[in-house]
């Protein structure tokens, strides 16, 4: 790492942030320099503060808190140094070994929580690469109204994949009924609350 503190952009850096940003992180995170990399930092910061002040303003509607905390981790939570589509690391992106297979008439819909968006981990944001089926957030208000849409028109054709005691098996299910799988089962069962009713299967 760097041998001492120095300045960048006109910001004197601490080795500690210096090593951070290190050419090694940087291709990784695939960004030119380490201006941009601290300049990237400094936009997180402010808009950390913005949603921490939304949070303690006790005036404000918890679906709109709910709204901006979704908001703020799409756009700055775990994936704001990686790939948008397949949410690696840009220096580990693998965009271009996926292969697409639709599965028309089904459509495939992925409705998470919040912070499952950008994990690395998480395979469901490739049903949207590899077999056309869309992601929605929990609590973010346009993803919200697109998915009660969504619910209204397939209304009577729509399931949920879920390993619930109560699950009826998938081969009871009419073939032409589109399945919509969850995110982690873990933050899943929260915003299964209040959705448009259908078999879980």
């Amino acid at each position: 790492g760097p041998a001492g503190a120095r300045e960048v952009g006109g910001v004197m850096r601490t080795q500690a942030e210096l090593e951070r940003a290190n050419p090694r992180n940087l291709r990784r995170y695939g960004l030119a320099s380490a201006e941009e990399y601290f300049a990237r930092q400094a936009t997180q910061k402010a808009e950390k503060a913005i949603l921490d002040a939304i949070l303690r303003d006790s005036s404000v509607p918890s679906d709109d808190k709910h709204h901006a905390t979704a908001a703020y981790h799409m756009s700055w939570g775990r994936a704001h140094n990686n790939c948008p589509k397949c949410w690696l690391l840009r220096g580990c992106c693998i965009c271009h070994v996926l292969t697409a297979v639709p599965v028309r008439p089904h459509r495939v819909v992925v409705y998470m929580h919040h912070l499952e968006w950008g994990r690395g981990s998480s395979t469901g944001n490739l049903i949207k690469e590899c077999i056309g089926g869309d992601l929605f957030v929990s609590g973010h208000r346009n993803h919200e109204a697109a998915l009660a849409a969504l619910c209204e028109r397939e209304e009577g054709r729509v399931a949920v994949l879920w390993p619930g005691h109560d699950a009826i098996d998938v081969r009871d299910i009419a073939r032409k009924m589109p399945l919509r799988p969850r995110g982690a089962w873990e933050t899943g069962g929260e915003m299964d609350r209040g959705k448009a009713d259908g078999e879980r299967v």
